[in-house]
């Protein structure tokens, strides 16, 4: 367990076996990146510049979001020496409401028979909304409701 009670979870990437250890190839002006506050059920759609600081070409292999509330592009895509490009990012807010949240997407390099460590970048933002642990189900008619010591006809 971490400060405050509470846990800490260590990103750990496990690369093929061989080769040597990469230096990160791209570099990002801003890799946190707060959309502020928007409404539960609400899409937004941000974009993370990142710089390629070789004088190589690099391939950005895929981009894997941290959850299934958060879509990128699908397509490996190559970036030439010194240009930048988007990332595009989309993040779905339903089921987010009444959180602050902190969400984690990796893009991943493809660079022969070498481990290059993930760029990582974060979304945080607030959801306005009913947090999740206050919201009611509604069942339809034929169906029971429960409690955890009874158990009503509706």
């Amino acid at each position: 367990m971490g400060m405050n009670g509470r846990f800490v979870f260590p990103m750990i990437v496990i690369g093929a076996l061989g080769g040597t250890l990469s230096v990160q190839p791209l570099q990002c002006k801003s890799s946190v990146m707060d959309f502020g506050e928007i409404r539960e059920g609400e899409k937004i759609s941000v974009a993370f510049s990142v710089r390629n600081i070789t004088k190589q070409t690099v391939t950005v292999d895929r981009v894997v979001a941290a959850c299934g509330c958060m879509t990128s592009v699908k397509e490996p895509f190559t970036i030439v020496p010194g240009a930048d490009a988007n990332i595009p990012i989309e993040f779905h807010s339903k089921g987010y409401g009444g959180l602050q949240i902190q969400k984690r997407i990796a893009v991943l390099v493809a660079d022969e028979g070498k481990k290059v460590p993930p760029l990582v970048l974060t979304l945080t933002g607030r959801i306005v909304g009913i947090p999740p642990q206050e919201r009611i189900g509604i069942a339809p008619p034929e169906k029971h409701m429960f409690n955890e010591r009874d158990v009503w006809e509706v």
